[in-house]
């Protein structure tokens, strides 16, 4: 019985996903907004469903961006990522990779490094950091002021009927800038 790593004799030819957002990232969420047409939240469960069962992937990875990470966020990850690698465990169905995204943006182009996926090859509590490790730059700035996120009185006054969806935009910040006091 060959090895999991081994390469195999014969070629095969896998297709994945190594970019992966949910609503966990504030771009996925933004677009899940009404007023962006979306269809509302989008949680790792359903990554995996959809990896597995609509896209049919061999492989995907989860990268919802650090800067955005808290520690709820990062062990939820984790579990639903673990969870995800359980449901095809002894079969050949679909690998799940824990990851995130790495996003340092800077005005000065010789300061700008852009996005970097983080994948790894495990998934155990012991063997992946205990955080998602974002950048510093714009990008961390901007989630720590929570401005201009933090508007959503308007689109929820003219859009009652997904208010909440607006107020939870609000709360996704309130989350994120609260990690970052500490």
């Amino acid at each position: 019985m060959k090895s999991e790593l081994e390469v195999l004799d014969e070629k095969q030819i896998l297709f994945g996903d190594l970019h992966v957002h949910t609503t966990y990232s504030t771009d996925a969420f933004m677009w899940s907004l009404p007023f962006m047409n979306g269809k509302g939240a989008s949680p790792l469960a359903d990554a995996c469903d959809y990896a597995r069962f609509c896209s049919a992937l061999d492989f995907w990875s989860i990268n919802d961006h650090a800067e955005a990470s808290t520690p709820r966020k990062w062990l939820d990850t984790k579990k639903s990522i673990q969870q995800c690698n359980n449901l095809s465990e002894g079969t050949d169905d679909l690998v799940s990779f824990l990851g995130w995204e790495w996003t340092q943006v800077d005005p000065n182009p010789g300061n700008h490094y852009g996005h970097k996926n983080v994948i790894f090859l495990e998934t155990d509590d012991a063997l992946v950091p205990p955080r998602a490790i974002g950048s510093g730059g714009v990008a961390p700035l901007v989630m720590r002021l929570g401005l201009p996120w933090t508007m959503s009185a308007l689109p929820a006054t003219l859009d009652l009927k997904n208010r909440d969806r607006f107020f939870a935009f609000d709360k996704f910040f309130e989350e994120i800038k609260a990690e970052r006091a500490k």
